[in-house]
């Protein structure tokens, strides 16, 4: 029994530990609404994206699974730094994520290598 016992909690462990796949390092597939070239979504639950078009801005958010395939995202534009918006972030087929808010999406992005950490 004892021999079973540490394969088995070591595979429960390591199967809670992999990755939402939201997060990663994103690259805009053409233009979007907001001016969006990239955005990043760490594995710590933090990320960050630049907006250059209707509201310029670098939004750091904070982001919580929300799904199999999507995360939300609770972002504060430096801009004004009083107020917060949420978007929502799906990541539709492997390598393709819409992201969106108010259920109008923003546009759509590629995943790229690289590892996604903010500090």
């Amino acid at each position: 029994m004892k021999n079973l016992l540490l394969p088995v909690l070591c595979i429960l462990f390591l199967s809670g530990c992999s990755p939402h796949p939201a997060s990663g390092i994103w690259k805009a597939a053409g233009d979007n609404s907001l001016g969006i070239a990239s955005l990043t979504v760490d594995f710590g639950g933090k990320a960050v994206f630049t907006s250059s078009k209707i509201k310029p801005a670098t939004w750091h958010c904070f982001w919580s699974k929300a799904g199999k395939q999507i995360a939300h995202f609770d972002c504060t534009p430096s801009s004004n730094t009083e107020t917060e918006e949420r978007f929502v972030f799906t990541v539709k087929d492997e390598g393709i994520a819409e992201l969106s808010q108010d259920g109008k999406p923003i546009g759509k992005f590629l995943r790229t290598e690289g590892n996604p950490v903010l500090r």
